[in-house]
């Protein structure tokens, strides 16, 4: 499983530093791929491939095949919740 964080360069870090605290406290087990940010203002190509509509955007894909998304004020109870049901898609 991957996570990406689509934002703004603008808006960068907030939503980031939760997945990183995530992903390297209790759910590191469940994420194969640490978690890695895209700045769409520079890849609109990676935000059209998905399909993003708002910002952040927090998608977990695993074999290239979304299976969980977060858009909008993600709380850091929220993704906790969707790295869970990600790792069980």
């Amino acid at each position: 499983m991957r996570a990406a964080v689509l934002e703004t360069r603008g808006h960068a870090g907030s939503t980031v530093s939760h997945v990183e605290t995530l992903t390297g406290a209790e759910v590191e087990s469940k994420v194969l791929q640490a978690a890695g940010s895209v700045d769409v203002d520079r890849d609109l190509d990676v935000a059209r491939r998905f399909g993003v509509m708002s910002l952040p955007t927090v998608l977990f894909t695993r074999d290239g095949k979304e299976v969980e998304r977060l858009d909008g004020l993600i709380t850091e109870d929220a993704l906790r919740a969707a790295f869970e049901r990600a790792a069980h898609a």
